[in-house]
């Protein structure tokens, strides 16, 4: 479908594995850091003005194991590559602003539980159970 997000089927294609190790190594390049790159987990692909990747890429820095999520840019027909985002899948470090039942509150995240109910647990403490909720990233 062009324009919508779909699916990648087939993560053991050599050209996902290129394109998640491009985007550590621009990633890299534009931060100075050291990440190695293990795998990619998953992704979806978006057909524009050539193809958007967004994969969930697995990397270790020094002897820690990291999840994260990376947008390639690809335009095959002109061999062009570009690293449009990159971001921590380290839930423990973000830190959230939520409308819970009309109460809004920032906590760092360290657990979301969709059930019935939406669960806040904050340093392992249930914060609240909420009915009506929405919440961004801070």
């Amino acid at each position: 479908m062009v324009g919508g997000w779909s699916t990648i089927k087939n993560m053991s294609d050599p050209h996902i594995a290129e394109i998640g190790e491009f985007a550590i190594s621009e990633h890299n390049k534009e931060t100075n850091s050291r990440l190695a790159f293990n795998r990619v987990i998953k992704g979806k692909i978006q057909v524009v003005a050539g193809s958007n990747y967004k994969l969930v890429v697995e990397a270790k820095d020094g002897n820690k194991v990291g999840k994260y999520e990376a947008v390639v840019w690809e335009k095959v027909w002109e061999n062009f590559l570009k690293l449009t985002s990159f971001m921590s899948l380290k839930i423990e470090e973000l830190l959230v602003l939520v409308n819970c039942n009309g109460e809004q509150f920032v906590i760092m995240m360290k657990w979301l539980l969709f059930v019935s109910i939406f669960f806040v647990i904050s340093d392992g403490l249930l914060v609240r159970s909420c009915t009506r909720f929405d919440f961004v990233l801070c």
